[in-house]
């Protein structure tokens, strides 16, 4: 009797799944453009969690902290796991003719041209605010508020860095594992930093971790049986 139950509340605890903010990731200044629209300024920072072996069921968002950059439009950023490259943003407000135009011209940050301070961007796959809509309606000396925001690719199809996919492609994948935020800057002129990362999903144990806790139980269960 103890054995059973010992097993079926550990089935019940490894089945259920649920969110947690993985965090730690560090921030810096984003490095400047060598050459318009080719060779871009970039920084990465890479968080690896540490969750006994969890597996993620559902990518939710990740949070840029304390991002400024003036002329928002040069930025991209995008979020790493393995071959899987998804984009947050990728200069918004460009061209849908070409890569060579510099996009909206609106901050990330506070308002003001010079001395920006930093603010927090969620971004999620949907159920957001639209980013596109908040650049055009900040202006050019107007930074866009904090928020939560929908990600979005480069508005022309083929540029460089699109990639087409978006957070469901994180499905199964080890909590445990190398994810990589980078933050490129297309633009010359412009620049800015962020102050670090997180990002959000809901884990369950993975399956061989599930395996190890239920054999382990049922060997405690047969044991205290054994002792009586």
């Amino acid at each position: 009797m103890v054995r059973n139950t010992l097993l079926l509340a550990a089935l019940a605890v490894t089945s259920v799944s649920f969110a947690d903010d993985f965090g730690g990731g560090t921030g810096g200044a984003i490095p400047d453009a060598t050459v318009d629209h080719v060779t871009p300024g970039l920084i990465s920072s890479t968080i690896t969690p540490s969750t006994g072996g969890m597996m993620v069921t559902m990518f939710n968002s990740v949070t840029v902290f304390g991002l400024n950059h003036t002329w928002g439009g040069d930025v991209q950023i995008s979020l790493t796991n393995g071959s899987n490259t998804v984009n947050l943003v990728h200069r918004i407000g460009s061209a849908n003719t070409g890569f060579n135009n510099f996009g909206d011209s609106s901050n990330y940050g506070s308002d003001g041209t010079t001395g920006l301070t930093g603010r927090d961007y969620t971004f999620v796959n949907s159920g957001g605010s639209d980013l596109l809509a908040a650049f055009v309606a900040a202006g050019s000396t107007v930074g866009v508020a904090a928020g939560t925001y929908n990600r979005s690719e480069h508005a022309f199809a083929t540029a460089p860095g699109n990639t087409g996919l978006d957070f469901t492609v994180f499905t199964g994948v080890a909590a445990d594992s190398d994810w990589t935020l980078e933050v490129h800057d297309w633009g010359g002129g412009d620049t800015g930093s962020f102050s670090g990362w997180q990002f959000n999903a809901d884990v369950v144990p993975e399956p061989g971790s599930m395996a190890a806790l239920v054999i382990g139980l049922g060997a405690l269960a047969a044991r205290r049986r054994n002792r009586k």
